[in-house]
């Protein structure tokens, strides 16, 4: 991974967040069960899915399995696309956040400048001068802003994940499509079946009493 990598910073970012303090759930793994996914890996997950613009948990979820850096920063790890759903479900105000204060960073200090860009159409000015000063009705209408404008992205990933047909459903199901769409190919199973012969009856055997025929079976 290259050294100015942008998922870079997203993963420095996240781990030097108090996850609890922020509201996550599950932030302090159980001392009983099946371990769960860390927090921490499905919030830069999150992050990263809001910086590169990715429209749904299952493409997140195809992400963690062919896109690079999704790979490097979720160390392989490939939470399904419910579980993906799910975290977004019970940490909706708290991943709001996190992006929200990911965003200010990269303003503040002047990276990805021509991304914030293009993700939420404004950014702040580094430099401070008496022109440049931002008030704090001003920036508490562009952190209004901007949290309406994650919570719209977060918004879209349910509208997407509805949208898109389940493909494990789909791989289930497939073996029996054509039996449904194609019931004419069927119709001789239906159809009665001839009776079968009856078998000729076979006579009783005796044993016969008749002169010269004595001790043979008739």
């Amino acid at each position: 991974m290259a050294a100015d990598a942008p998922v870079r910073v997203i993963e420095v970012f996240v781990d030097g967040l108090d996850m609890a303090g922020l509201g996550f759930g599950r932030s302090v793994p159980a001392s009983t069960g099946r371990p769960g996914y860390d927090p921490r890996d499905l919030l830069k997950l999150y992050v990263w899915g809001y910086f590169n613009e990715v429209r749904s948990s299952r493409r997140l979820e195809r992400e963690c399995r062919r896109n690079v850096e999704a790979m490097w920063l979720m160390r392989r790890l490939v939470p399904d696309f419910k579980t993906i759903a799910d975290f977004r479900r019970d940490n909706g105000a708290a991943i709001v956040g996190a992006c929200r204060a990911f965003v200010l960073l990269c303003r503040d200090a002047g990276l990805f400048a021509a991304r914030l860009v293009a993700l939420d159409g404004s950014k702040f000015r580094a430099a401070a001068s008496a022109k440049k000063i931002i008030g704090r009705s001003r920036i508490a209408e562009e952190t209004a802003r901007l949290d309406q404008k994650i919570a719209n992205y977060l918004a879209g990933l349910d509208e997407a994940d509805a949208a898109e047909p389940d493909e494990r459903n789909q791989s289930r199901n497939g073996s029996v499509r054509p039996r449904l769409q194609h019931p004419a190919s069927h119709q001789h199973e239906n159809r009665p079946r001839p009776k079968a012969k009856e078998a000729p009856a076979i006579p009783s055997l005796r044993v016969s009493t008749q002169p010269g025929l004595a001790g043979l079976f008739v």
